[in-house]
């Protein structure tokens, strides 16, 4: 069949709204790519507060008047296409120089807000997170005027365990968050980090906790083993060895002579130097008085402490001391060779001051 000047002129212009719309088509679809993977953040990071409950069509238009997107459209457009409009969460966010309205709102989807931070360190005492949280910012600060005894109700806790009840992490936390879920979060955490390790100890002959079967008191007695540890020594290979020492002391029935229990016994009375009647002073947590544990731990014990407390290593070791270089120790089965070390200490520490006396 032939082929009529009006069906010509019609197909013509059909091919022409094809062609038309598809150069629309990709025109659009190449300027929203560019609107979509463009950024107008001017300064290095802009932060903004998202209020809870907002919606999404008020979270666009809040973040186009603060200018970190450049089309409340085209981001409501996005959030509609991924299927997020409910999805959005509330906080404080810091958004940077370069992020797209595509990074915005998956950041927003994610929810990764700007956290603070708080640390707590190995070794610290209560007294020490207690001043740390003092000074910490964008925290709602709530314990300042609170006794130690308030303070563990709140937690749920003997008064005594708050020097070793916290686990030594970096805890995140938003702006207003109150001082009493941290302390919780770390407790937690160290509640947890001990029933994980008790669990998994081995089942060891030369341990003196092989009848420990997990109380709240085993607990106690571990933490301040672990403790002890975290405070004798700063090198994590040694913490097994030490361990061993006053696992074996335990065994044999004798005083665990650990010169961080008689600094933590005698209290302000230290000043930095232990002295002959520092390790009379008779108190419970004092090992040169008292055998045994001290009944609650000294310092907050990170997770090796806690390892090497429940996992002594097999060693017939029964004294050590420093070597004088401010880290290692020596360890000794007899008291002879213990004093002998001693003895070399003792010279290394005298050789010192003297070179540091010529030096001034």
């Amino acid at each position: 069949m032939a082929t009529t000047p009006k069906y010509k002129k019609r197909l013509l212009s059909a091919y022409f709204l094809v062609l038309f719309l598809s150069f629309i088509t990709n025109f659009s679809i190449q300027n929203y790519s560019i609107f979509f993977s463009s950024s107008i953040i001017s300064t290095p990071s802009i932060i903004v507060n998202i209020k809870k409950n907002s919606t999404s069509k008020k979270i666009a238009q809040q973040l186009y008047e603060e200018k970190v997107i450049a089309s409340p459209f085209l981001f409501s457009t996005y959030i509609f296409l991924k299927e997020w409009g409910k999805h959005l969460k509330y906080g404080k966010y810091e958004f940077f120089q370069g992020e797209t309205i595509i990074d915005i709102a998956e950041k927003l989807y994610r929810g990764d807000i700007k956290n603070h931070r708080l640390t707590i360190i190995e070794g610290w005492k209560f007294s020490d997170l207690r001043k740390k949280i003092a000074e910490t910012k964008y925290i709602k600060h709530t314990i300042q005027k609170q006794t130690n005894q308030e303070i563990a109700t709140i937690i749920g806790i003997p008064k005594e365990f708050l020097d070793g009840a916290f686990f030594p992490d970096t805890y995140h936390y938003m702006d207003g968050e109150l001082d009493t879920n941290l302390l919780l979060q770390a407790y937690t955490k160290m509640k947890k980090v001990y029933q994980n390790e008790f669990k998994n100890r081995k089942q060891l002959k030369h341990s003196a906790f092989t009848s420990w079967t997990g109380t709240v008191q085993d607990q106690y007695k571990v933490l301040s083993l672990a403790a002890i540890i975290e405070k004798e020594s700063f090198i994590e290979r040694e913490y097994g060895i030490i361990s061993s020492v006053f696992h074996n002391r335990l065994r044999k029935n004798m005083l665990l002579q650990a010169d961080p229990t008689v600094i933590y016994a005698v209290g302000n009375k230290y000043q930095g130097k232990i002295k002959k009647k520092h390790l009379r002073f008779k108190s419970p947590y004092n090992t040169y008085t008292t055998k045994g544990l001290p009944p609650f731990p000294i310092a907050f014990s990170g997770e090796k402490a806690i390892r090497a407390a429940l996992n002594p290593q097999k060693t017939d070791y029964i004294y050590f001391v420093a070597k004088g270089n401010g880290r290692e120790h020596h360890f000794n089965s007899t008291l002879l060779e213990h004093n002998k070390d001693v003895d070399a200490y003792w010279l290394r520490v005298e050789a010192q001051r003297r070179l540091n006396k010529q030096s001034k």
